[in-house]
């Protein structure tokens, strides 16, 4: 299964009960459809990027933060290039549009990578778990 590893801070935005973040913002874009795991990052870098996004839009900011582990998996059913009508779309990015966001009930430690990656057969035993 493909993992995507995001900084910290807007991983857990795929998660939220509400107004949860749909779509992805990337410089690349993917053919990838299907199951994504997502990998929150382990740097703090963007986190006041993302609270400062989310007082923009109106949606609620929340904490603690997970750092270093796969929090949940996602479905992308999409993806173009600044066509998206979401909130969580910025202008001049690949748009990859998520849904069905399943978040875990325990975070799974691992270190991430650049682009998508396959997490470790061990990593996936306990993904499956969790599925």
């Amino acid at each position: 299964m493909k993992t995507l590893t995001v900084c910290a801070g807007w991983a857990e935005l795929f998660f939220l009960p509400q107004d949860a973040k749909d779509v992805e913002n990337r410089s690349w874009p993917t053919s990838h459809r299907g199951s994504l795991l997502i990998h929150a990052g382990k740097s703090k870098k963007e986190i006041l990027s993302a609270r400062n996004h989310c007082l923009m839009i109106g949606v609620p900011f929340l904490e603690p933060f997970v750092f270093g582990a796969i929090v949940g998996v996602v479905d992308v059913v999409g993806c173009d290039f600044r066509e998206s009508k979401s909130r969580w779309a910025m202008f001049g990015q690949y748009h990859w549009h998520l849904a069905n966001p399943r978040l875990f009930a325990e975070p799974i430690a691992c270190n991430g990578s650049l682009s998508l990656w396959e997490p470790s057969i061990e990593i996936m035993k306990k993904v499956e778990e969790q599925l």
